[in-house]
């Protein structure tokens, strides 16, 4: 499609067909309607949309392809659409003229940049909580972390999964756990476990007979909040 990172040796085409301009304009829009990258990905793709095909002078087939995720982020981020051009990392003014309205533009990149906001606090949401991934009911239904915002203050929470799919169904058995509370008693064990040299033992078998494992289960008793990630390694499953 037009709008293809520029190449040494290849120059754009100064005026794209009005096709292409709607194309691209369509598949913006598209975006802004939709919200998030996958679902016109998924749009697209249902539709038969293919990126533009390109024949080099060498006689290479670029393009024609469907648009992947990477792709759709791509087009949807390339400010040739706009009469500009890249040099390395930097973006100038183009010879070209834009073919992307300026408030079309605007609008895509604000819920881009919205978007990957979200993202990056949702990593540290998960990322703050030790036991994500890690805590289920008797019956091995996972809890999710979660939290809720209360005259400026934050409560961290372990919520089922299953009473999140389920909102109208009755449980028996907690449905939300405060975070804090349960990982304070994890840790508490974890330190005790870890300064007892016959649960040690017991628990990791030979795997003191190694170099590596004696290092590896030396490190984890020195810094137990680390155990939660290596485990699986010293133990070699």
């Amino acid at each position: 499609m037009y709008g293809l990172t520029p190449v040494p040796g290849v120059r754009i085409p100064p005026s794209p067909p009005l096709s292409l301009r709607a194309r691209l304009q369509d598949i913006l829009s598209l975006y802004l309607d939709l919200g998030c990258v996958p679902k016109p990905a998924t749009r697209l793709a249902q539709d038969k949309v293919k990126s533009k095909l390109w024949i080099t002078k060498t006689g290479n087939q670029l393009g024609g392809n469907p648009f992947a995720r990477g792709a759709l982020y791509d087009l949807l981020q390339n400010r040739l659409y706009v009469g500009e051009i890249r040099h390395r990392d930097q973006w100038y003014a183009g010879e070209h003229q834009g073919i992307v309205k300026t408030e079309l533009w605007d609008k895509v990149q604000a819920l881009l940049g919205g978007n990957r906001n979200k993202h990056r606090q949702h990593i540290r949401e998960r990322s703050s909580s030790l036991l994500t991934g890690l805590l289920t009911d008797a019956n091995g239904n996972r809890y999710t972390p979660s939290f809720t915002l209360k005259k400026n203050r934050r409560y961290r929470y372990y919520v089922s999964q299953l009473a999140i799919k389920n909102p109208y169904r009755e449980f028996v058995g907690p449905i939300r756990l405060p975070a804090r509370e349960i990982e304070n008693r994890v840790i508490e064990r974890l330190i005790s476990f870890l300064r007892s040299d016959a649960e040690v033992f017991d628990q990791f078998g030979g795997v003191t007979d190694s170099p590596s494992g004696s290092q590896r289960l030396k490190a984890l008793r020195q810094h137990p909040f680390e155990l939660g990630r290596a485990t699986p390694s010293v133990w070699g499953s």
